[in-house]
């Protein structure tokens, strides 16, 4: 019999999740038995496609509201709690990307339900929930905990949880194959702490994880950690500033109106405070970019830009941009017939090449696109497609990726050198409605009640690391204080 158990696990790595689950139903009567390192398996090739265009961000001043509940529409930048679901490993040091991706193991919907509850309990610590993820990674029964501990965090546990996390198979870590074994040994360990009521906190932490006390420059950004699509119109940017504490980027777009012209051009996005306003310049010639030497291009320039502000103040930008025109082709047939004026400079007129650069970073975009609004499409079950793939060669949409572009640059900080403040809502009006544009792609829209935003499972979506031996953060709506 040891034999069958032995061969069994060495196969365990080669089938599928269902057969693991089958053999353990056969051998030990519950196909929710623990394996080492399989009640929580996301790493970083399970994350979602990160969003490109919410880089326009970057320079904005966020929201800091107190809490998750107080967040309002647009950009926001919470301080939440955050634990570690991933023992053994580094905690966040400098340097570390972090990308979001979907909680997955055969215990991730127990471990959502209890960090999703957890907001419901503030009177539950946060130490002592971190203890009862431990113990659920390291496959420890729920009721070799402490007294105590069993005590305080039993309202985030169902009876069926209960059940599931009471089910002994130490008898079986002899039979494990030798890439398991440490791991199985380590948690072993982990669990002997863990059920030892004398034992500190503090000295389970510091075996589960290296160099715990570890805590991130504020001042310094994370590297290469992007925003993701979460579902519901969110979007989030997780940087974990020490494993029990991050620094959570959210980005809510609300519903946004764009007014367009006869020529389908957008003329408005938005109303009121936040509403941005293009005219554009439509002078004989003034569509079309001559540069010498070269084919002429097709362009709309922004003749002005009109940001409003509160109490009906306004920032009028002259001259202050460009877009490309239909599909950025040569004029087949005109050669320096576009009119220059003294008002052109080089925000309003580019040159022949930076025109080229603008044309090949919406090709690179739109690969981005699709992996985005595909992962959107299978995630509202859309019906356009099976695969959830469409084509996006659609004139509307590629007016819109150039009108976006165009924005980007006329709203850079470095040519704007006042109220900046405010301005930022304009720009995040921009992002808004370039969301809803993107949602209406992927046959869904950003209709809704902007303030009060659809709810989410937050602990559904942790962050993974781009180096495997840091640690994977689950992200709460507890706020860190």
């Amino acid at each position: 019999m040891k034999s069958f158990f032995l061969i069994s696990f060495l196969l365990l790595s080669t089938i599928s999740s269902a057969q693991i689950d089958d053999f353990l139903k056969k051998t030990v009567g519950n196909k929710d038995a623990w394996i080492p390192g399989k009640s929580i398996t996301t790493d970083i090739n399970d994350a979602y496609p990160t969003v490109e265009w919410l880089d326009m961000l970057s320079y904005i001043e966020p929201n800091e509201p107190d809490s998750w509940n107080n967040m309002t529409p647009g950009y926001n930048r919470i301080l939440l709690q955050s634990f570690c679901i991933k023992a053994g490993t580094y905690g966040p040091t400098k340097g570390s990307g972090y990308r979001t991706a979907p909680l997955l193991g055969k215990n991730a919907d127990i471990v959502t339900s209890i960090v999703d509850k957890s907001d419901d309990h503030p009177e539950i610590e946060q130490r002592d929930i971190q203890l009862l993820l431990w113990a659920i990674e390291a496959g420890t029964k729920f009721t070799d905990l402490p007294n105590d501990l069993q005590i305080k965090v039993k309202p985030l546990l169902t009876a069926s949880d209960i059940t599931r996390l009471s089910v002994d198979v130490s008898d079986l870590s002899d039979l494990l194959p030798g890439d398991l074994v440490d791991l199985a040994k380590f948690y072993k360990e982990l669990g002997s702490k863990l059920t030892n009521p004398s034992l500190a906190y503090q000295d389970i932490e510091k075996f589960a994880v290296t160099n715990a006390g570890v805590e991130l420059d504020l001042k310094e950004e994370i590297n290469d950690t992007r925003w993701a699509y979460i579902g519901n119109n969110f979007y989030i940017r997780a940087t974990p500033l020490s494993y029990p504490k991050t620094s959570v980027d959210v980005f809510y777009a609300t519903p946004v109106n764009a007014l367009r012209d006869s020529k389908n051009r957008i003329i408005k996005i938005g109303e009121g405070e936040g509403s941005v306003e293009v005219v554009y310049d439509d002078e004989p010639g003034r569509d079309i970019l001559s540069t010498s030497g070269n084919p002429d291009l097709p362009i709309w320039r922004f003749k002005s830009i009109i940001l409003n502000g509160p109490d009906g103040e306004q920032r009028v930008l002259e001259n202050a941009g460009w877009m490309i025109r239909g599909d950025g082709k040569p004029i087949t047939g005109s050669t320096g017939k576009g009119v220059s004026v003294e008002t052109d400079n080089n925000i309003n007129t580019p040159t022949y090449a930076e025109y080229n650069a603008r044309i090949n970073n919406i090709k690179s975009e739109e690969t981005n696109i699709k992996k985005v609004y595909s992962a959107l499409k299978k995630k509202k079950k859309s019906s356009q497609g099976e695969s959830g793939q469409s084509d996006i060669q659609d004139g509307s949409f590629n007016a819109d990726s150039h009108f976006k572009d165009g924005m980007k640059a006329a709203l850079d900080p470095g040519n704007i050198k006042d109220k900046q403040k405010w301005i930022d809502k304009n720009t995040s009006k921009t992002m808004e409605w370039w969301q809803c544009a993107i949602n209406a792609l992927a046959g869904g829209s950003c209709d809704g009640d902007p303030e009060k935003p659809e709810k989410i499972k937050l602990p559904k979506f942790p962050s993974a690391p781009t180096e495997t031996s840091k640690q994977r953060i689950l992200i709460s709506k507890r706020s860190f204080k």
